[in-house]
């Protein structure tokens, strides 16, 4: 406002000094002030008249309408302008995690004494997923003149972008070289539909097992070695597998920078695992540990997929209102209570369970204990552990000068050190995203 307030102090000069030469030029009958005068006059006049451009109606667009962390889209403003003549100033107000690629987000024109548009066109790239709200283009504009003050305003034009985690490419998994005792895919079975000829394991005989399931070689090959139980082939079922996702929401994963943080690599994360899964038609169901609760029943389909994204946006929501409030219990006990707490859903199932977490040594009991817990509820005669840990490492992220990536170096080898106990009984990934991406980690899994 300090700019309107000189601006407007230059107009009351101007009508002194025109008043005051006026005066002079009638006393000294002066010709050549009085024709001066009369130009003075008419600008004076123009100067009143004509007023400040007002931006009177604004319209958005953005290309594409999906968005992922990491892309680019294109954002288009047009803001028509009607009425005054003089400098007009508008800007698109963006959010922080927006990042300008291409283009301005800000424009200075001259409008005319005729209705005018104009046009903002810049590309953004996207650091951070969530929902987001635009809605003000700020503007401001001044007299052609200089009579009046600097007119601020802001003008409405809502949009509302989801922008999604990151979504990697799995279509390589399939076929790449790697030590995948069991590809990941099949880390769950199908309990309950009609038996198909995908033969799967031997396993001892259960009451109630068909006879014409009996592996009798085999079961001859046990008893040999002072076995009781006849071997049975179980063969894989037509019912939809099952998968679950365990995410840790709490202030230690927004270990980063403002930009980029373990949190957000834990969405990306839960993103990918969730769709990856869907997309080979199993049940997900997903839960929350920590600070939050969220829970959603396993289903499969393109709805699933929809809740599963909007509780992200929801989590995202929740820490723009909260800020980065400090959990004050153990994220790891508390897993240990949600295991036991939906047991009912897969108790006796051959469930894959995955938990995105950020690894601590001072809860490394508590999580042992948690995986033992969603170990403890699985089929009878399942060998190892149905758990995948996705331990996302913020030390890289963090890091900004060599000192910095020593450091991080050296703690991420003290955190191996002590988790190595768990990271032998269970699939167990390292995920830094500094220095690879979440597809390059998938190919190294090892489900035992």
């Amino acid at each position: 406002m300090k700019t309107g307030m000189i601006i407007h102090h230059m107009g009351i000069k101007l009508v002194s000094l025109f008043l005051l030469s006026a005066l002079a030029g009638v006393v000294l009958g002066n010709p050549v002030i009085l024709k001066t005068l009369v130009l003075s006059f008419v600008f004076i006049c123009l100067g009143l008249v004509i007023s400040s451009p007002r931006p009177v109606e604004v319209r958005r667009q953005i290309l594409p309408g999906a968005c992922y962390v990491g892309k680019t889209a294109a954002v288009e403003v047009e803001v028509e302008l009607k009425g005054g003549m003089g400098p007009v100033v508008v800007a698109d107000v963006l959010p922080e995690s927006f990042l300008l690629e291409e283009g301005s987000n800000l424009l200075l024109v001259w409008k005319g004494m005729l209705p005018q548009k104009i046009n903002l066109q810049y590309r953004v790239r996207f650091t951070r997923s969530g929902k987001y709200y635009l809605d003000e283009v700020a503007w401001s504009s001044c007299s052609a003149a200089g009579w009046y003050p600097e007119t601020p305003g802001k003008l409405s034009a809502p949009a509302t972008l989801e922008v999604r985690p990151r979504l990697v490419s799995f279509g390589r998994l399939r076929n790449v070289a790697s030590p995948v005792k069991r590809p990941l895919p099949t880390g769950a079975s199908a309990v309950y539909g009609v038996s198909t000829l995908d033969f799967r394991e031997l396993r001892p005989y259960r009451y109630g097992d068909p006879c014409k399931f009996i592996n009798w070689k085999a079961t001859a090959r046990t008893v040999g070695g002072g076995g009781y139980y006849p071997v049975v082939n179980e063969f894989e079922k037509e019912g939809k597998k099952t998968a679950w996702v365990y995410l840790e929401h709490s202030g230690a994963m927004n270990f980063g920078t403002s930009m980029e943080d373990s949190w957000e690599y834990a969405l990306e994360a839960v993103h990918n695992l969730a769709t990856y899964y869907l997309k080979e038609n199993m049940r997900v169901g997903f839960c929350t540990f920590g600070k939050s609760s969220y829970f959603l029943y396993p289903a499969s389909g393109n709805r699933q997929y929809r809740r599963i994204l909007q509780l992200i946006f929801q989590l995202k929501e929740l820490d723009r209102r909260e800020g980065e409030s400090v959990y004050e219990g153990s994220s790891a006990e508390d897993l240990q209570k949600k295991a036991v707490k939906y047991r009912k859903y897969y108790q006796g199932e051959d469930t894959l369970h995955l938990v995105v977490t950020r690894a601590r040594v001072q809860e490394a009991p508590q999580l042992w204990e948690g995986i033992r817990q969603l170990g403890r509820y699985a089929r009878p005669g399942r060998q190892g552990l149905p758990v995948i840990i996705v331990n996302i490492g913020g030390y890289g992220l963090a890091a900004r000068t060599q000192a910095d990536k020593i450091a991080g170096s050296i703690l991420k080898t003290r955190d191996r050190f002590h988790l190595e106990s768990i990271r032998q009984r269970v699939a167990w990934l390292d995920w830094d995203p500094s220095e690879k991406s979440f597809s390059s980690v998938l190919k190294k899994l090892e489900v035992r």
